[in-house]
């Protein structure tokens, strides 16, 4: 089953932050700003179906932060263009940095539209001052992703996962270069005896 969007916020009722209290157990994996590696995802996920019932595994939620610049096109950065070089060199100049900029409104524009249709079909998590698009699919590595509206597929390791049961959680705050896992003393002891993944 491949995760599919959902707008039912009742799945995550039970989180009182991004990185939930309650749990007997917490473990940090440290990564670049771009999420979990493939490698390193597959491992957890690994990891996390040995200690979750076979029953718990056939469909999770998972939760991928909106400001990811694919979801809905990242804006476009103007170059900078030296000063001087005289007057026909300051014109092509200016007149490239006008083409950027107008490059760049039209990006926001279609962004922002995009961002608007997809809230009328697609209610967000509003979480720890970030909002989440809701998945619910298969226990499993997943790194692709896509816009509802257009074949865009960028990769990013999910950055909230959890079980129906509520037995851990994995939670990645936006832009922080880490991923919490939360969950009980095996989960732990499964972690820590991973030498594949950077455990803190």
């Amino acid at each position: 089953m491949i995760p599919a969007r959902t707008s039912d916020l009742r799945y995550a009722r039970w989180l009182d932050g991004i990185v939930p209290s309650g749990f007997e157990a917490y473990r940090k994996i440290t990564h670049d700003g771009d999420g979990l590696s493939s490698e390193a995802l597959a491992e957890l996920i690994n990891i996390l179906r040995r200690v979750t019932p076979a029953g718990l595994q056939q469909e999770v939620t998972y939760g991928l932060w909106e400001g990811h610049p694919g979801i809905f096109g990242g804006a476009v950065v103007p170059e900078r263009y030296p000063s001087g070089g005289g007057l026909f060199t300051r014109a092509l100049a200016t007149s490239a940095q006008i083409g950027a900029s107008m490059a760049a409104a039209r990006q926001r524009r279609r962004a922002d539209t995009g961002a608007w249709l997809d809230d009328q079909i697609y209610r967000r998590l509003e979480l720890s001052g970030h909002r989440y698009l809701l998945f619910r699919g298969r226990l499993e590595a997943v790194t692709q992703w896509s816009r509802d509206t257009s074949p865009l597929i960028f990769r990013h390791s999910p950055d909230l996962i959890w079980p129906d049961n509520h037995s851990w959680m994995v939670a990645a705050p936006p832009e922080q270069g880490f991923t919490v896992v939360a969950g009980n003393r095996l989960l732990a002891d499964e972690l820590d005896g991973d030498n594949r993944l950077n455990i803190v």
